[in-house]
């Protein structure tokens, strides 16, 4: 779903905040919760810092799992929004010539805010941004890697009609060779 006018990244309900998860700081910008979930439009949602990246970020962060993470070369979020999983595996696990990450979302304005907090934590040709919209073959095609090693997506299922093109999208994309998709999700009666 795109959203019709673009959304500004910055003035009333934006912040900026540091996190930090493990040996990883990492600086966001995102869009305040105001008002409830009810009261963030479907264009906004996507630009907030939902606590199940938090979630994920801690899971990842763990000592007992720098082995497993720190062996993919390739890494994808999907839905990413502000970027945090990201942005937090890339500030763990590093950054080399030979290890691509990239950060996805389906909205414009969710990959505008990507490129912000790119800039806010790493050089920009370290860390990538491409529009994808779940089931979409040709945003599919202009990702960097045809398959990646890890996915991770957190917080991106409130849309249950979208769900089986996450899925779409993870089996496309996910290496075929032991590859790894790591979701979080909230449990919740509404939005």
């Amino acid at each position: 779903m795109r959203s019709s006018a673009p959304v500004p990244l910055s003035g009333e309900g934006w912040v900026e905040e540091d996190y930090t998860f493990g040996s990883a700081s990492i600086r966001l910008a995102h869009m305040e919760e105001a008002g409830g979930l009810g009261a963030m439009s479907a264009a906004r949602m996507g630009l907030h810092c939902w606590d199940s990246a938090s979630l994920l970020c801690e899971y990842m962060a763990a000592p007992e799992r720098a082995a497993t993470f720190s062996r993919h070369r390739s890494v994808l979020e999907l839905g990413a929004g502000p970027g945090m999983c990201g942005l937090v595996n890339h500030a763990l696990f590093g950054g080399a010539p030979s290890r691509t990450v990239v950060l996805t979302d389906g909205q414009p304005g969710a990959c505008a805010l990507l490129a912000k907090n790119i800039g806010l934590n790493v050089a920009d040709e370290e860390v990538h941004v491409f529009p994808l919209r779940w089931g979409d073959g040709a945003d599919a095609c202009a990702l960097p890697l045809l398959s990646y090693d890890c996915i991770l997506a957190a917080d991106c299922t409130f849309a249950e009609a979208l769900n089986p093109l996450l899925i779409q999208s993870v089996n496309e994309l996910l290496s075929p060779n032991g590859g790894l998709f790591l979701l979080a999700v909230a449990s919740r009666t509404s939005l």
